[in-house]
């Protein structure tokens, strides 16, 4: 059996917790509506909303949900890595999962606008495979997982 670390981090992960959480980068209202939404679709069981300061805290799985530049910012001001340079500047929506440095499981959807991320209810729930996603409105137009390097076993020959 694999261990955790041997795994990429996957969107099923957010979907079957137990205990998801919800952060919101962008203030708005509209946005915050709309992540709330999506959440209610994407996770299984309810999720708490938290403050952006507590999204690398615990080891419970956190949506963090925002328009681009509220996403990267958010990003900094956790120490969490950035946008992956293969994402960047791609499509209306771009979602993917990282685990912070302290261990939490961080799933980002980024957006262009709030229209984008409404766009995302019905499709994103389908996706719980992939690690990263990239989507032009409803449509998913990229997709991938992430590569874990293995770890070695030193295997002897007993004779």
């Amino acid at each position: 059996m694999l261990d955790q670390e041997q795994l990429p981090p996957i969107l099923r992960q957010w979907i079957l917790a137990r205990a998801p959480r919800l952060a919101l980068a962008s203030p708005a209202a509209d946005v915050r509506q709309a992540a709330e939404s999506l959440a209610a679709r994407l996770f299984e069981n309810t999720p708490r909303v938290i403050a952006l300061s507590d999204v690398t805290l615990g080891s419970a799985p956190v949506l963090l949900v925002g328009m681009h530049a509220d996403i990267d910012a958010a990003l900094v001001r956790a120490g969490i890595a950035p946008r992956p340079a293969s994402l960047a500047h791609r499509g209306s929506a771009q979602v993917w999962t990282v685990n912070t440095p302290t261990g939490t499981p961080v799933a980002v959807v980024s957006v262009r606008d709030v229209e984008a991320l409404r766009a995302l209810l019905r499709p994103l729930p389908h996706y719980g495979a992939q690690s990263w996603l990239i989507f032009e409105g409803g449509r998913m137009i990229e997709r991938g997982i992430w590569h874990v390097p293995g770890r070695l076993v030193t295997v002897q020959r007993v004779p």
